[in-house]
């Protein structure tokens, strides 16, 4: 069973984003007007449908969403069942803080 990795970034040091996967857990409408490049679109109420899945990824997961109690929530789900994750909060600003936009 993996193991949470930690409850936020730490923009202090340097992130090697090319070892998680971003999970943008808005709604397909909300995602489609815009979103981190490279994120992956599973809305909050499919988590579970996408659990093995995303167990099979092998990779940390770097969650976030419009709201960040709702990035909150879809990590602490993703925890629960075992998946490395990290909770990214609000898309707008992670997505500035990482320098990728789509």
């Amino acid at each position: 069973m993996n193991t949470n990795l930690s409850t936020q970034l730490d923009f202090q040091e340097p992130i090697q984003l090319d070892r998680f996967q971003i999970v943008d857990v808005r709604t397909p409408t909300e995602f489609l007007h815009g979103h981190i490049k490279g994120a992956r679109n599973i809305p909050f109420e499919k988590i579970d449908d996408w659990i093995q899945i995303i167990l099979d990824w092998d990779c940390p997961v770097l969650v976030c969403a419009d709201w960040e109690c709702v990035s909150r929530r879809a990590f602490e789900k993703l925890v629960a069942k075992g998946v490395h994750a990290v909770d990214g909060g609000n898309w707008i600003r992670l997505e500035k803080q990482l320098g990728k936009v789509s």
